[in-house]
């Protein structure tokens, strides 16, 4: 269930990799924007307070994307910060000319089209014992004046064959190693 947190007592011995645990949001309704910066994608945003230093958190998660025209792009980006800081979007594509570095997108043909963008990455921050980190999920639309689309059509008439696409973001925290 969605804002649930998971903890295993047996998994607070020592050794690497043991999962310590699991946090998530999970999204309903649509989000849309215009704009071509970043936007948080409402209901997509999870904090997870580690309980043991050097932990990785694994990430799981997916969107339903489209857009408003044949000729606009939907992108995703995923951004965190430790103890309320500046964000720092991260598992991106490199960078090279314009290119957008993102997560995931959707470049549809027809504004009926929907794709499902879901990621998994582990991610290595560094934080001290005690910190919150927040990881959410954002998304912007390629061009000025088109709008993007998460968890609905870019047509969206009420009809039987229109779906309504949920959104995932999953935390887990896995032991690292520890070096004495």
């Amino acid at each position: 269930q969605s804002g649930e947190t998971i903890t295993s007592s047996a998994a607070m011995g020592s050794g690497m990799g043991k999962l310590l645990q699991v946090v998530s949001a999970h999204k309903t309704d649509t989000s849309s924007t215009t704009s071509t910066s970043f936007t948080d994608i409402s209901g997509l945003s999870v904090d997870i307070t580690p309980v043991s230093a050097s932990s990785k958190i694994y990430l799981s998660g997916e969107v339903s994307m489209s857009n408003a025209t044949g000729t606009a792009t939907c992108l995703i980006g995923i951004f965190f910060n430790v103890a309320s800081g500046s964000y720092t979007q991260i598992n991106m594509g490199d960078a090279s000319g314009n290119r957008s570095q993102v997560t995931a997108h959707v470049a549809a043909i027809d504004t009926r089209d929907t794709e499902v963008g879901s990621f998994t990455f582990l991610h290595t921050p560094t934080y001290t014992l005690g910190n919150t980190l927040n990881y959410k999920l954002q998304f912007k639309s390629q061009t000025g004046g088109y709008t993007a689309y998460i968890g609905r059509q870019g047509t969206d008439g009420n009809a039987a064959y229109v779906g309504r696409m949920p959104g995932n973001l999953t935390l887990m925290e896995i032991a690292g190693w520890v070096v004495f």
